[in-house]
């Protein structure tokens, strides 16, 4: 799926016009996560939003364990301060595709 798609199919973004998606897909980067690998934790700051395109991250937090996981085309918002940690699980294949915030 294109980042122009995985943008209008989302919550966060499905509603811009198709300018401020065009603007927002020119900005997005392409990642590919290893199983596994931490993407964010707890308390760190916010940097991004991050869109999965293919695998699963698992959310957690330190003091009460695994909250949900995210799947294909759900946002995981890095906030600031991070409230939750966010790893890869088992697969294959994890990319992501990265927006960075402006300030960063």
């Amino acid at each position: 799926m294109n980042i122009l798609a995985l943008l209008s199919h989302t919550d966060l973004f499905g509603q811009l016009s198709g300018k401020s998606c065009k603007r927002i897909a020119e900005i997005a980067v392409e990642k590919t996560l290893k199983k596994n690998q931490t993407l964010f934790l707890e308390g760190d700051k916010g940097s991004a939003i991050y869109l999965l395109t293919s695998g699963n991250i698992q959310l957690s937090k330190s003091n009460t364990g695994v909250l949900g996981t995210a799947y294909p085309r759900e946002p995981v918002v890095d906030s600031d301060p991070q409230p939750y940690i966010g790893h890869t699980l088992n697969g294959n294949q994890i990319k992501i595709q990265c927006i960075k915030f402006a300030d960063h």
